[in-house]
Order: C-alpha cells, then structure tokens, then sequence
C-alpha cells in the first residue's frame, strides 16, 4: 500500500494505491496498480483523489516516467547469477533502549530488513 498526500486544486487530497508486480515469463513482469478510495467517501472526495493519483503515479503520471527505466534494469538484474550483497548498516548494533517489539537500530537507511528476511527464509528453507 502507498498513502500520499498532495496540495491539488487549492486543496490537501490522499489516495491510496496497491500494487502486485506479477512475473509471467523469464524477463517479464506484469504491474497491476490499484487506486483505492473509501467506499462511503463523498463524490467530490473520489474525483479529486482519482485526479491526484492519475497525475502522480498513474501509465504517465510526474512520478512514474522517470521510474519505468528503474522497472526495466530491476528485472534486468534478477537474471542469473543473482548476486545479492547486503552490507549497508552490517556490524551494526541494535538500540537497547527500545522498549519493542522488534529490533530498532539508529539512523534511517538500513538493509537489516532484507538480511533479516533473507536469514527467515534460509531458516525456512533448510528446517526439518
């Protein structure tokens, strides 16, 4: 799910958008993108948030042009051998003040969440 907010028309409007990135075939990945509004929400309410999220990310939105060359070197780079190399934040130590749940470290770009989801799924993989 992606919620944004923007000014639009003299007036803050959200939308929220889903995605499901499909792959169909070696090198090929289909991109279904939803828009998403409340089902009670007031007719002028749904318009100006369709307007907003055609604008910004819909086929040739501001902020999707410059993203379909990222979308094709993506799938680019998952052709074998995929060398995957997690060290941003690696030797860092989590924050032990954290009163939890889960692991907090300090500062704001880490890839402990891919290593981490990588270590779950080797554990996954080789468990009994």
């Amino acid at each position: 799910f992606l919620i944004s907010e923007y000014w639009f028309k003299g007036e803050k409007v959200s939308f929220t958008t889903l995605r499901l990135w499909q792959p169909v075939a070696p090198g090929k990945i289909e991109v279904i993108s939803w828009f998403l509004v409340e089902k009670n929400a007031p007719e002028k309410w749904r318009e100006l948030s369709r307007q907003v999220y055609i604008l910004n990310f819909g086929s040739s939105g501001v902020f999707e042009q410059d993203d379909t060359e990222n979308w094709h070197n993506i799938t680019n780079n998952q052709r074998p051998p995929i060398n995957f190399k997690y060290v941003m934040g690696l030797g860092d130590q989590p924050l032990e003040k954290f009163t939890g749940p889960g692991t907090v470290y300090d500062g704001k770009w880490r890839e402990a969440n891919a290593r981490n989801f990588f270590q779950w799924w080797l554990d996954c993989m080789t468990a009994e």
